[in-house]
């Protein structure tokens, strides 16, 4: 069995690093901050969206995405897990999850290399395949990028756990069956989506995933 997770407000709070580090450019620019709130509903196409939403939120010239981006990128690079927190119950359902027989995998829009300073930073780099945001030429909503990683992992029965419509677009899109953590960055009403399973606390997740798939053991004889 193929476990895949979106990681930004499914599996980390991620928001206020975030929130500081595009606070910090319009700092450098002379434009006053934003509120979480505002900046928290732009996370989840990856960071050049966000920067793209940041710019039409302040009402800036749409050429500063460029210099605002890359300056955005070393500062969150700098700082990346300074408020950031795992959810609680995530490590303990991922051990559960991998001492069952299940290939982890991670699927985020975030570019490689702040995911990687992020995952050692938090002591989550436990995944058998990361793709991020930069891994390949479209990013989630398309559902290719959960589709590289189920194959990379070998392919074979999957799921994928996300908190948002972008996850929820890239899983029926990609006719991958969807598990859906109700605490992270969802704008939109997610029971519009087909979905195996909601669930808000991390320690219920290993139940709901079939264990037949995942322990080889519980199988039928």
């Amino acid at each position: 069995m193929i476990v895949v997770f979106d990681l930004d407000g499914t599996l980390i709070d991620s928001a206020a690093d975030i929130h500081a580090a595009v606070n910090h450019v319009l700092a450098e620019n002379g434009v006053p901050p934003l509120p979480l709130t505002s900046v928290r509903s732009f996370i989840g196409e990856g960071t050049r969206v966000l920067m793209q939403r940041v710019i039409a939120a302040v009402g800036a010239d749409p050429a500063l995405l460029e210099p605002w981006h890359t300056s955005f990128l070393a500062e969150y690079e700098r700082n990346p897990a300074v408020r950031t927190t795992v959810f609680p119950g995530v490590r303990e359902a991922l051990a559960q999850l991998r001492d069952r027989g299940a290939r982890l995998g991670l699927c985020t829009n975030k570019p490689a290399r702040a995911t990687g300073l992020l995952l050692e930073a938090l002591d989550l780099a436990v995944f058998d395949q990361v793709t991020a945001g930069d891994t390949l030429a479209e990013r989630k909503p398309s559902p290719l990028p959960v589709l590289h990683t189920i194959n990379v992992l070998g392919g074979g029965e999957a799921v994928f756990i996300g908190d948002s419509e972008i996850d929820a677009r890239a899983a029926e899109a990609g006719r991958i069956p969807f598990g859906i953590f109700t605490g992270g960055y969802a704008r939109e009403d997610l029971d519009m989506f087909p979905s195996r399973f909601h669930f808000s606390d991390w320690a219920d997740l290993p139940a709901l995933i079939n264990p037949a798939f995942v322990d080889p053991a519980a199988s039928p004889a």
